[in-house]
């Protein structure tokens, strides 16, 4: 595939690149890769988003990992990551922003909400 966009200068789209026959000798068998490895290359990558200033992307990662891999070394790193992220959402005045990244991270790491959901003095919902 990337071959192919070289040869031809056309943009080519696919939704997952294992399902593309021309990207499958650059593709491997996702079971036979340890889940540690997948959580570490997935927290690497969801740093590199955060660093770029791709907030959504690296927050999507950073769910997703603790979705797919909660036990893992990288899962205590990603859950502060998220929680980080939706501080600095909340710090730039996107209050929702922030309260939905929270929320998700309530549904892929329960622990998270007895922080997230504490009230504040005046009686408004904290979110950490």
């Amino acid at each position: 595939m990337p071959g192919q966009v070289f040869a031809t200068g056309q943009t080519a789209l696919t939704h997952d690149v294992a399902d593309e026959p021309a990207y499958c000798a650059q593709t491997l068998d996702r079971s036979a890769v340890p889940g540690g490895q997948i959580a570490f290359l997935a927290l690497r990558t969801a740093q590199d988003w955060h660093r770029s200033g791709h907030l959504h992307q690296a927050a999507d990662l950073l769910l997703q990992l603790l979705r797919r891999h909660p036990h893992s070394n990288e899962a205590q790193t990603a859950r502060a990551a998220t929680l980080k992220l939706a501080k600095g959402y909340e710090a730039a005045g996107f209050r929702r922003l922030a309260m939905g990244v929270v929320e998700r991270l309530e549904r892929v790491s329960p622990t998270v909400g007895d922080a997230a959901g504490r009230r504040t003095t005046s009686g408004s919902k904290a979110m950490w």
